[in-house]
C-alpha cells in the first residue's frame, strides 16, 4: 500500500493584471475539518495596504458554533462549515485611512462579492455570507481545499468573476 501524499499547506501569492490586483490562495489539508479544532490559521503573508505599504494578514476559517456545549464550536461538530476572517497582524495608527477591498471564496468559486473593509479601525474583518461557507464540500474527497483571497486595486461595489 503506498503512502497517501497530503498537500502542504501554505499561502501563495500572484498578480493579476488582467483584474489589476493580488491573489492570496491558502491551501488547506482537509483533515482539519474532521477535529476538534476551533479555528484554522494561514500563515502571514504581505499585502500592500494602500498608505501603508507591505503589511502583515492572515486567513482565518471559523467554524460554526453549533451550540454552547462543550465542542459545539469545533469544525467536526460544524461538518467542516463555518466561515473566513481576514485579520491584520501589523498595528496601525487608528487616526490613519487602511481600506482594503477584497473578495474571498474556497474552492472553485466562480463568483466573489467585493468586501472594503478599514483595517486601521478594526484589525480584522470577518466575510458574512447568507449560509456558512462549506469547506468540506470544496474538499470532495480530496485531501485539501483552498481559500481564495483576491485584492483589488479599484472600486469596491463589484464582483470578481475568477479564470
Amino acid at each position: 500500500m503506498q503512502p497517501r501524499y497530503i498537500r502542504r499547506e501554505g499561502v501563495i501569492l500572484r498578480v493579476d493584471k488582467e483584474l489589476q490586483g493580488h491573489w492570496a490562495e491558502w491551501t488547506v489539508r482537509a483533515d482539519r475539518l474532521t477535529k476538534m479544532d476551533k479555528s484554522a490559521v494561514s500563515q502571514e503573508f504581505k499585502l500592500d495596504l494602500p498608505g501603508h505599504g507591505p503589511t502583515g494578514f492572515k486567513m482565518l476559517l471559523i467554524p460554526m458554533v453549533k451550540g454552547e456545549k462543550k465542542g459545539d464550536g469545533s469544525f467536526k461538530r460544524a461538518r467542516g462549515k463555518g466561515h473566513v476572517v481576514l485579520k491584520c497582524v501589523e498595528e496601525l495608527e487608528e487616526w490613519t485611512r487602511a481600506v482594503l477591498c477584497f473578495s474571498v471564496g474556497i474552492g472553485d468559486t466562480r463568483r466573489l462579492p467585493r468586501l472594503s473593509h478599514d483595517f486601521a479601525q478594526h484589525f480584522h474583518c470577518g466575510i458574512e455570507t447568507e449560509k456558512p461557507l462549506d469547506f468540506a464540500a470544496a474538499a470532495d474527497n480530496k485531501d485539501s481545499f483552498v481559500v481564495r483571497l483576491f485584492v483589488a486595486s479599484d472600486a469596491p461595489d463589484q464582483t470578481v468573476s475568477l479564470p
